[in-house]
């Protein structure tokens, strides 16, 4: 009977055993699979040029937040708008060239700031990765030496980025200020 209650024991510690193998076992395969989601998921735009961000030129806020007005920029450092070009224009050459794959004439049209950390291959191949297939120009509206032009730009997977482009005078000419997303839709 010694045996037959050592067997037991046995038996016992091998269920235990089994059971706490198993529960380790789900427990590393819920945290793989919470980590392929957390990999997969959406990054929040944050304005930098880090992979993983928005597309540079779409980065800033999200979450729906109207554009706030942007500080003023030292018009000797700002990316000029091109004489007798407004910023709806100006807007719709970056939409356009990066539309045609002309990523150099997009870089050229994006904030000084954006500029300095953006080549055109890192344009190409973040809106690649996007999967961008549209734009549309929303609005234009100026106030006092400011104006800002709001943007849609349309992606397969991850829904409308909405972005808005603030410009401020210089004398006769525009200078381009920022380039944020303010909301996805």
């Amino acid at each position: 009977m010694s045996e037959e209650h050592g067997q037991q024991n046995n038996q016992q510690t091998i269920m235990i055993a089994l059971v706490a193998v198993v529960v380790l076992l789900v427990a590393a395969l819920g945290f793989m699979i919470f980590r392929t989601n957390q990999q997969n998921a959406l990054p929040a735009p944050t304005g930098q040029a880090p992979a993983q961000t928005a597309p540079t030129g779409m980065g800033g806020q999200t979450g729906g937040q109207s554009a706030t007005p942007a500080e003023p920029v030292d018009p000797s450092k700002a990316t000029k708008v091109k004489a007798g070009t407004s910023p709806e224009e100006w807007v719709n050459e970056y939409y356009t060239a990066c539309d045609k794959g002309d990523y150099k004439a997009a870089v050229s049209h994006l904030p000084a700031d954006k500029q300095a950390s953006t080549t055109p291959e890192s344009l190409k191949e973040q809106l690649a990765g996007y999967g961008i297939t549209g734009y549309k120009v929303l609005s234009a509206k100026t106030t006092g030496d400011q104006t800002t032009v709001d943007a849609e730009q349309t992606t397969k997977s991850f829904g409308t980025f909405v972005n808005t482009w603030t410009f401020q005078k210089d004398g006769q000419s525009w200078v381009v200020v920022s380039k944020a997303v303010t909301g996805m839709k």
